[in-house]
């Protein structure tokens, strides 16, 4: 399948996007995990800050030192080839700047350090050489965001999805379908399959209650009877899916309440177990407790 990316603010909902295109069989990926990745590993900054917590301000504002350039250097050069000279004008620029949020450092590495001090194309090189779209294009790119990375979509004959919150938010001239993101995550999830499917169908086609995508090209109007039974089809997997997906979890409910019903049934023998041992202690502490012990466990007589 050709490859899918989607590009859009801070929070718009492309990561939930990119996660509803697994129904399709795409692999959600994007030029940020390269990123992260030698954001980590040169600076010790956690990969969960960066995803979970971007906007956190940190306690002290952080200015990224030459040992930090010099260690995301050493693991660029082993993706792609750089200048002889970006390490020292990104050493420069770093000396400058005071970054307050994870997400100021991923920017700042992203934009300022690798794309203008080594090369505009560095992340889709970088992209390029880890996951190889070129013979493999089954992904959904969930941060496309330079013009240089949406024109590598193209290259690869892909499909670019804006995501909004708001109307009239960002620049979507790019792009092929605009998806306001105004609702619940499963209209966005049906909004953003409806739009793949129809593109490649030739007809835009709706799975939910909710407006469709809206189109920047025109489509093929006799294709859309297609698309419904398309459309319909996909609403029916995804029910049947969802059914399946009751159904074990009713059953693994069960078995944990047999599996607590069993573990207290023991529980209770074993309480009573100790209780028996206890009054064989006690009666073996008598001074007939010999006795005592005997008549506790003889048989009965015949």
């Amino acid at each position: 399948m050709p490859i899918v990316a989607l590009t859009g603010g801070p929070r718009s909902g492309r990561t939930t996007a990119a996660q509803s295109l697994r129904f399709l069989g795409y692999e959600p990926v994007s030029f940020g995990n390269r990123l992260r990745h030698m954001i980590a590993m040169s600076t010790g900054l956690a990969d969960t800050m960066m995803l979970e917590k971007a906007d956190q301000t940190f306690e002290r504002a952080i200015t990224l030192q030459a040992f930090h350039i010099d260690g995301m250097c050493r693991l660029a050069a082993a993706w792609t080839t750089i200048p002889d000279e970006a390490p020292k004008r990104m050493r420069e620029r770093a000396a400058r700047s005071a970054l307050q949020t994870p997400r100021e450092v991923m920017d700042f590495v992203r934009h300022d350090l690798f794309e203008e001090c080594a090369s505009p194309s560095f992340w889709v090189d970088a992209f390029r050489a880890h996951y190889e779209p070129d013979k493999d294009s089954n992904f959904v790119v969930d941060d496309a965001a330079s013009a240089v990375e949406k024109q590598f979509v193209r290259t690869l004959g892909g499909l670019i999805l804006g995501i909004a919150r708001t109307e009239g938010e960002g620049d979507f001239s790019e792009c092929d379908f605009v998806i306001q993101n105004d609702g619940g995550i499963e209209q966005l999830q049906d909004r953003v399959i409806s739009a793949v499917v129809g593109h490649y169908r030739g007809v835009p086609i709706q799975l939910a209650d909710a407006p469709l995508p809206l189109p920047l090209h025109l489509v093929d109007p006799s294709k859309e009877e297609a698309a419904r039974q398309e459309a319909e089809s996909l609403r029916k997997q995804i029910d049947e899916l969802a059914a399946r997906m009751r159904t074990e979890l009713q059953a693994r409910d069960r078995k944990l309440e047999e599996m607590g019903a069993e573990r207290d049934a023991l529980a209770a023998k074993s309480h009573e177990h100790e209780r028996a041992l206890e009054v064989l202690s006690r009666e073996a502490a008598t001074p007939n407790g010999d006795a005592a012990v005997a008549m506790a466990v003889a048989p009965p007589q015949a």
